[in-house]
């Protein structure tokens, strides 16, 4: 088993989750983060029974003190590599969709995933290294009329 662990936001299904089952695989120690606790647990078990550690954090990173209390929970655990996956999308005309909604997307798809990259890059800059992958999708490369807030976090990420 790796000495340290890999941190994933949005763990809890998709790409995230596959994530955590291909590094466990590879022998890292896991820290699961995502809001659904009942299918990180799940997940944790599952890997647990393949011989992975994993820490479940359950955290709605909506919320930027979230973010925060993420990186004190961490704080003590060897880190090498962030998968910054947490996201959600929403369809419909502009005109239609819920503007709270997309304005909670915003703050986890953009604003979280900004901070945890910072916190997490100044922290590994201390340690001398480490890994950061934030997922995007293609999404930022099309035009979706009717996904114009998922398209635009992923445009954020392309840059």
């Amino acid at each position: 088993m790796k000495k340290s662990y890999a941190v994933i936001t949005g763990a809890s299904s998709g790409i995230g989750m596959a994530f955590a089952r291909q590094l466990a695989a590879e022998g890292y120690r896991l820290v699961l983060v995502a809001r659904r606790e009942d299918r990180l647990q799940e997940l944790a078990q599952e890997l647990q029974k393949k011989g992975t550690e994993s820490i479940v954090i359950s955290a709605d990173l909506s919320q930027k003190e979230a973010c925060y209390h993420l990186m004190q929970q961490i704080e003590k655990l060897p880190v090498g590599i962030l998968i910054n996956d947490a996201g959600f999308g929403d369809c419909g005309s502009f005109l239609e969709t819920d503007a709270d909604k997309e304005m909670q997307m915003i703050d986890v798809n953009v604003k979280a995933m900004h901070l945890l990259m910072k916190l997490m890059l100044r922290r590994m800059e201390k340690q001398e290294g480490g890994y950061i992958l934030n997922v995007a999708s293609s999404d930022a490369l099309t035009i979706l009329s009717d996904c114009l807030i998922w398209a635009r976090r992923d445009t954020c990420m392309y840059g």
